[in-house]
């Protein structure tokens, strides 16, 4: 997949959730990722290693749900 369309985060009660919505330009499919993740400790490894375009979402979703993104050049 060579292309990151969407990620964000969802706060719910007992736990968070981080999701990614990915494309192949080459095979024309898609594919939507979900994590569960600790509400106590919410961290992940970073995609933007892998997608640069997962930079700044990852820094919108820590700004606003706290989730941590381990990797992340910020």
């Amino acid at each position: 997949f060579d292309y990151l369309s969407e990620l964000h985060g969802t706060d719910f009660e007992t736990h968070m959730e981080v999701y990614a919505h990915l494309y192949s330009y080459k095979k024309r499919q898609s594919v939507a990722l979900k994590v569960k993740i600790d509400r106590d400790k919410p961290e992940i490894d970073s995609l933007q290693p892998l997608w640069a375009g997962a930079d700044w979402p990852e820094c919108e979703t820590y700004d606003l749900l706290g989730i941590q993104f381990k990797g992340h050049p910020n």
